[in-house]
C-alpha cells in the first residue's frame, strides 16, 4: 500500500464530490488537520473510519487500499494484495487496542465477501467485453411502460439521464479502461461496462442492465 498514492486518491475523489476538506472533516467527525494529513500521505485514516470514508467517496475498500479504481479483471489479485497489506499493517501496529485490531479483521472479511459477490455477479460477465470503443447511443433502463429511464450518450461523450416524468439530468463520463467508464450525476457516482447491445451499470451494491435502443443518441420525447 502506497500511503501517498492513497492520499492523492482521497483528494481527487473529494474534489469530484464537490467537497472541501472542511466538508469531509465534518462528515467524518474528524478535524480539518486530519483530512489534510490523509491527503498528503502524512497519516492514514483509522481502521474504523475507512468503511464510512469509502461509502462517502463512492468506492470499495479494495479501491481505497490500492489508491485507484480497481478494474474487475484484476479484482481478485488486488483484493489478495489488500488483505496482505492489512496483515502487515496489523503487525506494525500491534500496540494498538484490541478493538481497532478487531475492526481491521472485519474489514478483511468484508473484502473477501465483496470478492465473492464480484465472482458471482460480475467477473464472468466482464469476459464478454467488446473491442475498446466509445460508448454512444440511447439505453433503456427499467420497464419501458411502467418505469422507464433512458441514458443518452452523444458523440462528444456528454451523458444525460431522462426520467419517467421528463426530468433531465446532465452528467460527466470518463473512461477508466477499455469499455469501463466512470459516471457522475450530481452526488451519485457509478460505473458502466459497455457491451455491443447493452450496458451493465454498477451502482453501490446493485448490478443493473440497460438495453441499447438506438446506436446513435436519441433524445426521448416524454410527456410532462
Amino acid at each position: 500500500m502506497n500511503q501517498v498514492k492513497t492520499g492523492k486518491f482521497i483528494a481527487t475523489l473529494r474534489k469530484k464530490k464537490g467537497l472541501t476538506q472542511e466538508d469531509l472533516a465534518e462528515k467524518m467527525a474528524v478535524s480539518n488537520k486530519a483530512v489534510s494529513k490523509w491527503e498528503t500521505g502524512r497519516s492514514f485514516p483509522d481502521a474504523d473510519k475507512i468503511p464510512a470514508l469509502c461509502e462517502l467517496l463512492g468506492i470499495s475498500i479494495n479501491d481505497f487500499y490500492n489508491g485507484e479504481i480497481v478494474p474487475d479483471d484484476i479484482y481478485q489479485s488486488k483484493a489478495e494484495q489488500s488483505i496482505i497489506t492489512i496483515q502487515k499493517n496489523m503487525e506494525m501496529n500491534n500496540k494498538k487496542s484490541q478493538q481497532k485490531m478487531a475492526i481491521v479483521l472485519v474489514v478483511s472479511a468484508l473484502i473477501i465477501a465483496l470478492l465473492v459477490m464480484m465472482n458471482i455477479h460480475s467477473i464472468e460477465q466482464y469476459k464478454k467485453y467488446t473491442l475498446p470503443g466509445i460508448i454512444q447511443g440511447t439505453f433503456l433502463l427499467g420497464d419501458e411502460l411502467l418505469n422507464p429511464e433512458y441514458i443518452v450518450v452523444d458523440q462528444n461523450m456528454s451523458i444525460s439521464k431522462y426520467h419517467q416524468f421528463g426530468q433531465i439530468t446532465q452528467g460527466n463520463i470518463s473512461s477508466v479502461s477499455n469499455n469501463y467508464y466512470y459516471v457522475e450525476f450530481d452526488n451519485d457516482c457509478f460505473y458502466i461496462v459497455y457491451h455491443t447491445d447493452y450496458v451493465e451499470i454498477l451502482y453501490k451494491d446493485s448490478l443493473l442492465e440497460a438495453v441499447k435502443i438506438s446506436s446513435v443518441p436519441t433524445y426521448i420525447n416524454i410527456s410532462h
